[in-house]
């Protein structure tokens, strides 16, 4: 693997939509925007930057997933969703299927606090790093996507299994 290949993140979107017997009712498969802040993370760990201070570390992992409902303005420059969803937040199962993927997993239920929600994104998110509860929207926004929308409700069920590759 070259420097170039680790830059070059490819990825994988997959939305299954199933009803309460399980049966794939809707199935979406799509790409994701990289967005900056995942390129700037991957440059300072492979080199030294001095630039990096306490309100900006270096990194922080994806813990969380975030849904919104505006599938606009897709952007390299999105640092949050273009209009999130309240309570939307998930935490994300990860996965290593090789030495050049993760996998990130959520599953929004039956009985899920989205009902009622229509869903047209999503973000894949680090934790909230500072510690100044002033600055209570810091977490970091590394990849987003958009999607055409489900509307979500206690019929169905919406797995998202989001897969970055280098």
């Amino acid at each position: 693997m070259n420097l170039n290949d680790i830059f070059k993140i490819r990825s994988n979107v997959v939305i299954t939509v199933m009803d309460k017997n399980g049966k794939v009712v809707r199935k979406i498969e799509t790409h994701n925007l990289i967005c900056n802040d995942l390129r700037t993370v991957l440059r300072r760990r492979l080199g030294v930057d001095e630039s990096a201070t306490p309100t900006q570390p270096p990194f922080y992992p994806v813990k969380h997933m975030w849904f919104g409902d505006d599938g606009s303005n897709l952007n390299v420059l999105n640092t949050a969703l273009m209009h999130e969803i309240s309570e939307s937040d998930r935490v994300v199962t990860a996965s290593y299927p090789d030495a050049r993927t993760i996998k990130f997993e959520v599953t929004l239920g039956l009985a899920d606090g989205l009902n009622d929600e229509i869903l047209r994104e999503a973000g894949l998110f680090t934790e909230v790093y500072s510690e100044d509860p002033d600055l209570t929207d810091r977490k970091k926004l590394y990849a987003r996507v958009v999607f055409p929308p489900i509307e979500k409700t206690s019929a169905i069920e919406v797995n998202i299994d989001w897969t970055l590759m280098s």
